[in-house]
């Protein structure tokens, strides 16, 4: 019993950690960021003296040598961190669907909220049409790409239903509802969000469709929702999605492989507690 309170009791001083740490990050102020580079300050110190004396006082004068400093930039901790990261929701999710895309060659895909320095950077790399939806102004300018608004949140005008046979909305609508994007606040500002998708979706089209995982659905207002694989698939036979295959990225930000609707563990969630589902979903 005692075992038990004491878990509680670390769970709960975690929670509270995590939760200052998120505010201080979301005033602007990384805590972690801060130490980091505060630890590394005498180096970066020592580090410009030193080349300021080779470059400036040991150097003989030549054509070559640039002897003008400009302001101070420091950069603290590049020296002790990975050239690269090819792990996460993002990279994996990116990629996965990207190759999907390309196979297909769709006349023209239709993208709501996904990233533009990602996914759709990737689209553009093999010259896919696109039509960009977004609640917010995108500054993307390509001649193969066309932006409109679109508020995934409210009713949509019958001029854009059953438009499009391939759409696209990566890590996107967990954050609908919230307001975090501007958007009117609403609970069920995710099912309104498939709704809408699915109501622009042309009958045997698809959606290509990924939001973060866990076992049990949660809210982090106003950061985004966990939906769980149970939950979502209520959603998806509410609004006349159907899975054709699913992927996922686990909690340590490696890809699992697709594998067929019939093979997901629902109950489980495949053990993940933060993960990202990857869905391509047909219109039925």
């Amino acid at each position: 019993m005692n075992l038990i309170k004491q878990i509680k009791k670390k769970k709960f001083l975690k929670e509270i950690l995590l939760f200052f740490f998120l505010t201080f990050r979301g005033y602007g102020f990384d805590p972690l960021k801060f130490f980091k580079s505060l630890y590394s300050t005498p180096k970066f110190i020592i580090s410009f003296l030193y080349f300021f004396y080779l470059s400036i006082i040991k150097s003989n004068s030549t054509e070559f040598n640039i002897k003008k400093f400009g302001i101070l930039y420091p950069i603290f901790s590049e020296n002790t961190e990975s050239s690269g990261v090819a792990k996460g929701h993002y990279y994996h999710q990116d990629l996965y669907f990207a190759n999907l895309i390309y196979r297909d060659k769709p006349r023209i895909h239709f993208d709501v909220g996904s990233r533009i320095d990602g996914f759709i950077s990737h689209l553009l790399s093999f010259e896919q049409k696109l039509l960009i939806g977004d609640i917010r102004k995108s500054e993307i300018d390509n001649s193969l790409v066309k932006n409109i608004y679109f508020d995934l949140s409210k009713p949509l005008k019958r001029k854009k239903l059953t438009t499009y046979t391939s759409i696209s909305c990566l890590h996107a609508i967990e954050h609908v509802g919230l307001g975090r994007y501007g958007d009117q606040l609403d609970p069920l500002g995710h099912l309104k969000a498939l709704k809408n998708l699915s109501l622009i979706l042309k009958k045997e089209g698809i959606l290509y469709l990924s939001h973060p995982t866990s076992k049990e659905s949660e809210i982090y207002f106003n950061a985004h929702r966990v939906i769980s694989l149970k939950d979502i698939s209520y959603i998806f036979s509410y609004v006349g999605l159907k899975p054709i295959n699913f992927a996922y990225v686990d909690n340590s930000g490696l890809f699992h492989a697709p594998i067929s609707p019939d093979k997901i563990d629902y109950l489980n969630n495949f053990g993940l507690n933060y993960g990202c589902a990857l869905w391509c979903l047909k219109k039925i």
